[in-house]
């Protein structure tokens, strides 16, 4: 298969007066008019319709309810916050109509991105998806959240005490809760919606949904079409005499295809079964042109290259869950048995050439092309029981967990030589990890007066085996460890609440972190896994106090050994820079975070403001330059406001200070965002229209110093876009609450690699 490569059009700036000044371009301004059109026609059209009583009620009896079967109503707020959580209601926001999961999840106060990881107020995180495991990891996760869309999730929540039946993995425990109509007899929700940034897109979707006194049966579909870039410039210092300065922009293309269906089944009234499959197929081709300076600072440019990257890389995902519920008495004893199967498969060809150019721009060797095809595929089987004993106010709760987990990488590299592709034994490699982990935990949950106590143990047993069949090399590990946990709420009064908590937590690496495998991005610049990296391990102490349930404060410390943390290190005998993943010492974190919660004009205009601050250091004699420090901020604010005749409008917006994040220092970088919504059709439908980073200011800025590398990086993605949305339910709607579930491995899919 040969890919065309080519270097995407940039679109101009549009002309529309109205947005002139925020400069917009052009189609920007088209959707901005097609938007407010239509929805004026929609009113005009709803003014003009008689109402008759029944239609006042069924009105009545709907304007709580947005079109994926999500309650919302002036009290249910997009961001709900308490003591160690923080809950993010997707209906609630016309922001995130027509967005994605991992765009709303940026959203939420304290999270930003990191070298495509996700962290929670500089922390970890664990993400569930109703309750089960991701089992992704970096760029692998952020493609499933990204294929994911806002309007299929009915909310999220971030869980910054998670208690010990969840895994010891990650400092946050993030669990997004999937839309599941809950209405008897047969209805479904259609969507459909266009945008464009630099670039078109669109998505739509279908959720379907049966139920009676029995059977719960559902499936949906979603398609995602975008097409983003992101630009790279670089500049970094080898020596004293050498500057590098690097360029690169790149390309995706992606079509996402996710998929989901189950059924539930009402045994007895004691007793429910079922089984849910999830599913994503994705297509991304991949255009880049990265072009590399090599400067003499006294004698100026000395060669530059230029790399031509195209590639297409397709996944397969599924995701099977089958569980069993007995509620063995009426008082509250409880059974739940789950079985879990997780396949993942990714094929990953390139095709790359390299130009090399003295200082006159003449080529002073061949081109030098080089063609690679990676599959990978990752398999995780799970088994877990979980029972709850009441007690006098409280209960216990008690589990088993087992997963065993295999990641095969095979990294096939090839060279031309001549008329001959040649094996490049420098860069191939085929390697085979293998972890299986044995965890058990009890917990204790119980009120005394104005006194709540929650304790818990979780023991875990982990064996690792990484083998490398092309080197001969295999490195095993088995590692037993205890994580405590508990947490005391007391109720000073109706308006005051103080909280104080301990957690000992595990952060383990992504399955292919270990390979040490290299991919070829410039002449200067690669990436490798790394076979001896370990898990990390950390302390953390919380408080907490809230007042009124509107204003609330929190300060975390957290000390960890063994970070995990992305690093930089010259290659011995050459001038090339390798970007990978180390352990270094130790780093210790003191956060604060408070919140406020209003509403306003009688609940018309409601209000979340957060800010927060950020103490770190981090120390490692071999791996840093000298030891780090730093005090950061951050400020998130979201404004929702309820208009007459089913109008809604949001902005919101945030911004981060100057922080360090391990070897990486951050510039200050911030966003803003508005939208607004609009009820049609008799309340079943709903238009809604928003800008995502309306003045383009969205970029990471950031200076590296490890290793004796020294660099400085600015990173533009794509992330302005309009996006205009139409979503229509419809079907019966007398409403039943739908139980929910978790599963057993909720830590593997988290970690299930990165590219």
């Amino acid at each position: 298969m040969v890919y065309r490569i080519y270097r995407p059009r940039v679109g101009g700036i549009g002309l529309c007066q109205i947005v002139k000044d925020m400069k917009l371009n052009q189609p920007i301004c088209c959707l901005l008019l097609i938007a407010g059109l239509t929805m004026a026609l929609c009113t005009r059209v709803q003014a003009q319709q008689p109402l008759s009583k029944d239609s006042v009620v069924a009105a009545a009896a709907d304007s709580a309810k947005v079109m994926n079967g999500i309650t919302i109503s002036s009290k249910k707020e997009f961001i709900e916050q308490g003591a160690g959580k923080i809950t993010l209601n997707m209906a609630a926001s016309p922001v995130a109509a027509g967005g994605n999961a991992y765009e709303a999840l940026l959203r939420a106060p304290g999270m930003f991105e990191q070298q495509d990881n996700l962290q929670f107020r500089g922390k970890s995180v664990l993400v569930l998806i109703n309750g089960r495991p991701s089992n992704l990891s970096g760029q692998e996760l952020k493609a499933l959240l990204t294929a994911t869309p806002a309007g299929g999730v009915e909310k999220v929540e971030i869980l910054t005490t998670p208690p010990a039946r969840y895994d010891a993995q990650g400092d946050v425990v993030i669990n997004i809760k999937l839309v599941k109509n809950k209405n008897f007899g047969t209805n479904a929700t259609l969507t459909a919606g266009a945008g464009w940034g630099n670039y078109g897109r669109y998505n739509g979707g279908v959720l379907a949904n049966h139920r009676n006194k029995k059977v719960n049966a559902y499936a949906s579909y979603d398609l995602l079409q975008n097409t983003l870039y992101n630009k790279t410039d670089l500049r970094r210092t080898m020596d004293a005499q050498t500057l590098i300065r690097e360029s690169d922009f790149t390309s995706y293309k992606r079509f996402n295809h996710s998929y989901r269906a189950g059924v539930d089944y009402e045994i007895d009234k004691s007793a429910t079964a079922g089984v849910m499959a999830r599913g994503l197929l994705l297509y991304r081709d991949r255009n880049s042109t990265n072009q590399v300076v090599k400067d003499n600072i006294h004698n100026g440019i000395d060669s530059f290259s230029r790399v031509f990257t195209g590639g297409r890389t397709s996944v397969n995902n599924i995701s099977v869950n089958a569980y069993y519920t007995k509620q063995l008495n009426s008082k509250g004893k409880e059974l739940t048995v789950n079985a879990d199967y997780f396949s993942y498969d990714k094929s990953w060809k390139d095709q790359v050439s390299t130009i090399y150019s003295d200082e006159n721009g003449l080529a002073y060797q061949p081109e030098y092309l080089l063609r690679n095809n990676s599959p990978s595929s990752i398999t995780i089987y799970g088994l877990s029981a979980d029972y709850t004993h009441p007690v006098k106010e409280g209960k216990i709760t008690a589990g088993l967990k087992t997963s065993i987990n295999r990641s095969d990488n095979n990294a096939g590299w090839e060279f031309l030589d001549g008329n001959n592709w040649k094996t490049d034994v420098l860069r191939s490699n085929h390697f085979i990890y293998q972890e299986n982990i044995y965890a058990g935990y009890v917990s204790l949950n119980k009120k005394i007066k104005k006194w709540s106590l929650e304790t818990g143990l979780r023991a875990e047993y982990t064996f690792t085996e990484g083998n490398s069949r092309t080197l001969g090399q295999k490195n095993s590990n088995r590692y037993f460890k205890l994580f405590p946990s508990a947490a005391v709420q007391y109720q000073l009064s109706q308006d005051q609440q103080f909280g104080v908590s301990y957690r000992r937590k595990i952060n383990r690496f992504g399955f292919d972190v270990m390979n040490p495998f290299t991919t070829y991005v410039s002449q200067y610049s690669y990436i490798q896994g790394n076979p001896a990296i370990r898990p990390s391990f950390s302390d953390n102490i919380g408080l907490s106090h809230t007042y009124k349930n509107k204003l609330v404060t929190s300060i975390d410390y957290s000390h960890i050994s063994d970070v995990l943390a992305p690093v930089f290190k010259k290659d011995p005998g050459s001038e090339v820079v390798i970007s990978t993943q180390d352990n270094l010492r130790r780093a210790g974190q003191l956060s604060l975070s408070v919140s406020y919660m209003e509403q306003l004009f009688k609940g018309k205009w409601s209000m979340t403001n957060t800010i927060g601050a950020v103490y770190a250091g981090i120390s490692d004699p071999d791996g840093l330059d000298k030891k780090t420090t730093t005090t950061g901020a951050y400020l998130n604010m979201t404004n929702l406001l309820t208009f007459k005749q089913g109008w809604t409008a949001e902005v919101s917006g945030s911004y981060f200070s100057a922080l360090t994040v391990g070897v990486m220092h951050f510039r200050p970088q911030g966003s803003l965002n508005i939208g607004v919504s609009k009820a049609i059709l008799k309340n079943n439908g709903r238009l809604t229209f928003n800008i995502t980073d309306l003045l383009n200011v969205q970029e990471y800025h950031y200076t590296v110093s490890s290793f004796g590398v020294t660099s400085a990086a600015g990173v533009k993605p794509e992330t302005r876009a309009a996006r205009l949305t139409f979503t229509w339910k419809f079907g019966n709607k007398n409403v039943k609450a739908g139980k929910t579930r978790r599963t057993g491995i909720e830590e593997e899919k988290q970690r299930t690699g990165s590219n």
